[in-house]
C-alpha cells in the first residue's frame, strides 16, 4: 500500500532515524492507523507492523510496541511465516529505543538462530546483524557493534544492494570513528 505522505527519514550519528518532515510523517501514521481499521486480518497485520516502525521513528514508543504486539498476535493466528521475523526485528528495535536492552538483545539472538536455521529466511540475516550492531553501538559496545556491521556488510555486498551497503558503510564509519 502506498502511503500518500512523505515518510522519508534520515539516519544521524546516533544511528537512529529521524523524520525529514515531521508533519507529513504524523499524517502518514494517522493514515496507516485508519487503513488498519478497515483491513482484513492479514493486511491489518502488515499495516500494524509498518505502523509500529513509523511510530518508533516518530518517538511514540509505547504506541509502537502496542502496534507491533498486535501485529504479532495477528501473524501467529494467520501463520504469516515471513512477516513474523520481520515484526520480531521491529519489536527488538522498539525495545532498544525504550532502553530495554536485555529484551532487545534476546530478541536479536533468537532471530539470528531462527533465520540461520531456515533457508527461506536467510535473506533477512543482514538486517538482524545491522540492527543488532546498532543496539550494541548504543550501549557503547563498539568492537562488538563493528563485528555485527561487518557481517551485515558481507551479506549486503553479496546481495549487491547499494542502498543497504551504503547504510552499513555509514554505520561502520560512525562506529569506528567513535572507537578511536
Amino acid at each position: 500500500m502506498k502511503i500518500p505522505f512523505d515518510m522519508q527519514y534520515d539516519i544521524g550519528e546516533l544511528l537512529r532515524e529521524t523524520p525529514k518532515n515531521a508533519t507529513e510523517f504524523s499524517k502518514g501514521i494517522q493514515f496507516l492507523k485508519e487503513q488498519s481499521q478497515q483491513s482484513t486480518e492479514i493486511e491489518k497485520a502488515r499495516l500494524l507492523s509498518t505502523l509500529g516502525v513509523y511510530q518508533r521513528i516518530n518517538g511514540d514508543l509505547d504506541a509502537s510496541l502496542k502496534s507491533l504486539t498486535e501485529a504479532k498476535e495477528l501473524i501467529s493466528t494467520d501463520n504469516l511465516e515471513r512477516l513474523q521475523p520481520i515484526n520480531d526485528l521491529r519489536i527488538a528495535q522498539t525495545f532498544q529505543f525504550m532502553r530495554r536492552f536485555e529484551e532487545s538483545e534476546q530478541q536479536y539472538l533468537k532471530l539470528t538462530n531462527q533465520i540461520k536455521s531456515d533457508k527461506k529466511l536467510k535473506d533477512l540475516l543482514d538486517f538482524v546483524y545491522q540492527h543488532h550492531g546498532k543496539l550494541l553501538f548504543e550501549q557503547g559496545k563498539l568492537p562488538e557493534a563493528i563485528i555485527c556491521f561487518e557481517k551485515a556488510l558481507s551479506l549486503r555486498e553479496y546481495k549487491n544492494e547499494q542502498t543497504l551497503i551504503d547504510s552499513t558503510l555509514y554505520a561502520l564509519e560512525v562506529a569506528k570513528t567513535k572507537l578511536r
